[in-house]
């Protein structure tokens, strides 16, 4: 099979987020801006206009219609005009969507990706049913429950939910495993998997930790604050925090560890909107990391909670905000549930940080689009320009409460150092390779021929040391790549050769330790920005 020749390459920061990767851990959200469910129901009266224009169009139409599909239709109608984060949750995605912030679900413990039409494990997650059972990274999913797992016509969506469900209940798989002949079976009961918000949290030198959170859910703020004690146990004094790709989820989770972070009663943010009474919110004392130095990272896909606290630290000048502006949320959504089983996700009220600004970016023209996908092009991407080289819509100064810095509304969160993408990132056959999944299956097929990896390096942190690729991997990478339909450059420069074979060895470390073993390898292997942060740390030692 070839890939598409008409396949749209985006950066490969945008592209993580639709790749055909799947995780039990839980799928990344697509669009996770919710506040904690009030359980409000919001029952239907007497027929409106709407009501009486689809009932017309159900009884006097000259052909059969889908009622749900035109009453669907025109409920998005309706919330297209008001902003882009209200919307529609018809009845069959309620459940799915609620899971989203869960910090568990019931499954058996596996990571996986879509080659071709096959589903092949990637990882699988110690303790799990599926670790238990004895499945190993390579396998081919054939079937669950006798449905089957392969197939063009299968969704990421469907495939979860055949894999997915109760705690208690059976799985049964069909599984073909590499080297052996005939298929077999196993039967698996499903448990509860944990959702971690943390992909990694590990000391980078011997004072300073890192952590990455990938979303705000129902209990980050329980992980982080574990997160932190343990690395302060390991003698970390200074803390690497970072937000880059994390779309948000739970306003309260983010306070809550802005709080554990800002010295003394300050006002951490407060919400207003038209029918919504501002509503403040304030630190506590006795926070558990309020003294050492403090820098977060972020990137054009940190959004909504991401920024929440960003830019608390920001405006209290607690921290050093570190990488590329922000995506521009500043709106609050709650959800209610509706009398047909769906839901309605409504902004209520904007949200306004420390200094007063809200960094909602304008969508009043077009609310599809609404600018958000010019961060990128806000100031050249591959240079280190500063502050300067930014085209901020609304140039009102506000200031940050301790050092009086100006910072900005309407644009998200404008870092304090800048950080420009790296131009081996964005190279087109980089990008094609990884939307393809082309990183992923050699990775693999290298493990499988490689199966003393994991004697040979017991954990990540030796593999990060000690594991090079030799001096013919790279060639057998691009000639992979070729053979999959996908032509590698004439000659690809210093710089993006080593970016490729970094990405090759994080996938590597995925298949073995899991996501903390992915980007700890990428973060101990050229990550620019967790440099800049390690040099700012340097050379400001108070």
């Amino acid at each position: 099979m070839k890939p598409s020749k008409k396949l749209q390459v985006f950066l490969p920061l945008i592209l993580s987020l639709v790749l055909t990767l799947g995780m039990f851990l839980g799928f990344k959200l697509r669009d996770s801006y919710k506040l904690p469910h009030r359980g409000v129901q919001l029952f239907v009266g007497h027929p409106g206009t709407i009501d009486q224009i689809l009932m017309l169009i159900h009884n006097k139409y000259v052909d059969s219609v889908n009622d749900s599909l035109l009453r669907n239709a025109a409920i998005d109608a309706i919330l297209h005009h008001l902003d882009p984060h209200s919307v529609y949750i018809p009845p069959q995605d309620v459940a799915e969507v609620n899971e989203e912030l869960s910090s568990e679900f019931g499954g058996i413990g596996v990571e996986y990706m879509l080659w071709h039409d096959s589903l092949i494990v990637l990882h699988v997650i110690p303790g799990t049913p599926a670790a238990k059972a004895g499945l190993q990274p390579g396998d081919v999913l054939l079937s669950a429950n006798e449905a089957p797992l392969s197939g063009h016509s299968l969704t990421a969506d469907q495939i979860r939910n055949l894999l997915r469900g109760p705690v208690g209940t059976s799985l049964t798989l069909q599984v073909k495993r590499s080297r052996q002949v005939r298929p077999f079976q196993l039967t698996l009961k499903r448990d509860e998997i944990p959702n971690s918000s943390i992909d990694a949290a590990v000391m980078l030198n011997p004072e300073t930790g890192y952590i990455r959170l990938n979303v705000f859910g129902s209990d980050t703020y329980q992980e982080w604050k574990k997160a932190v004690t343990g690395l302060k146990q390991q003698g970390m004094r200074q803390l690497i925090l970072d937000l880059r790709d994390n779309p948000g989820g739970y306003m309260d989770a983010a306070l809550r560890i802005a709080d554990e972070c800002i010295p003394g009663r300050k006002l951490l943010l407060y919400t207003q909107g038209v029918h919504y009474p501002r509503e403040d919110y304030y630190s506590s004392d006795n926070g558990i990391f309020e003294n050492g130095k403090l820098a977060v990272l972020v990137n054009e896909n940190s959004a909504s909670a991401s920024e929440i606290l960003a830019g608390i630290l920001q405006d209290w000048d607690r921290a050093v905000i570190i990488g590329r502006p922000t995506f521009g949320k500043g709106l609050v959504q709650e959800q209610y549930d509706l009398s047909n089983g769906g839901a309605i996700r409504l902004t209520v009220a904007r949200y306004y940080l420390p200094s007063g600004r809200c960094i909602q970016k304008p969508y009043t023209q077009d609310p599809d689009f609404f600018a958000y996908n010019d961060t990128l092009s806000s100031y050249p991407a591959t240079d280190e320009s500063g502050l300067d080289s930014i085209h901020f819509r609304d140039t009102t100064p506000y200031y940050t409460r301790i050092r009086k810095r100006v910072v900005y509304a309407e644009s998200g969160i404008t870092p304090d150092i800048l950080v420009p993408l790296d131009s081996a990132a964005i190279h087109s056959f980089i990008a094609h390779s990884w939307a393809l999944g082309l990183f992923q299956y050699f990775a693999l097929q290298y493990y499988l021929t490689h199966p003393s990896i994991q004697q040979k390096f017991r954990t990540w942190k030796d593999f990060a040391s000690g594991f090079s690729w030799q001096s013919g991997d790279l060639a057998e990478f691009l000639s992979f790549c070729k053979q999959q339909g996908l032509h590698p450059p004439i000659r690809l420069s210093t710089d993006e050769q080593a970016y490729i074979l970094t990405r090759l060895k994080a996938e590597l470390a995925r298949i073995v330790w899991g996501s903390e073993g992915y980007y700890a390898v990428r973060v101990f292997n050229s990550d620019r920005t967790v440099e800049k942060g390690l040099a700012w740390m340097q050379q400001n030692p108070k």
